[in-house]
């Protein structure tokens, strides 16, 4: 099955009725090589790090914040196998692996209404009305 391409201009602006009602998810992704930087202390920022650049392009395009998701897996979900079975790297298949997917997903218009009205009561409510968390269970 082959998605329809959509250029991001297109896909952004702002006031374009036809994808009003779509929600887009970022994923960022990296090989299975460690990273250990001072920007990127693990795979896990530099893949959250791809989407997040992603997302903010969008919104810097013009398009809503809340219609944008951004997700980091790290090696975690590779096309294709980083190494051979007996652990040599396969250069083509990391570079493959390093990437960022984006998911386009429709959203009804009470749906939307619904998230936004959530965000705002979830921003509303003041420190002291948060209900705790139960203490952790931990054996010595």
């Amino acid at each position: 099955r082959t998605s329809p391409t959509v250029s991001v201009a297109e896909f952004c602006t702002v006031n374009y009725t036809r994808y009003k009602n779509y929600v887009l998810e970022v994923e960022g992704h990296t090989d299975d090589d460690p990273i250990s930087t001072t920007v990127f202390p693990s795979n896990w920022e530099l893949s959250a790090g791809r989407a997040s650049r992603v997302v903010r392009f969008m919104t810097d395009a013009g398009m809503e914040a809340d219609r944008l998701k951004a997700s980091g897996y790290a090696s975690t979900r590779p096309k294709k196998p980083n190494r051979t079975a007996s652990g040599a790297p396969i250069l083509e298949n990391q570079a493959e692996n390093r990437r960022v997917v984006m998911k386009i997903y429709p959203v009804t218009d009470k749906e939307r209404q619904e998230q936004q009205a959530n965000s705002a009561r979830v921003g509303e409510l003041p420190p002291e009305k948060g209900v705790p968390l139960p203490p952790l269970n931990r054996t010595p």
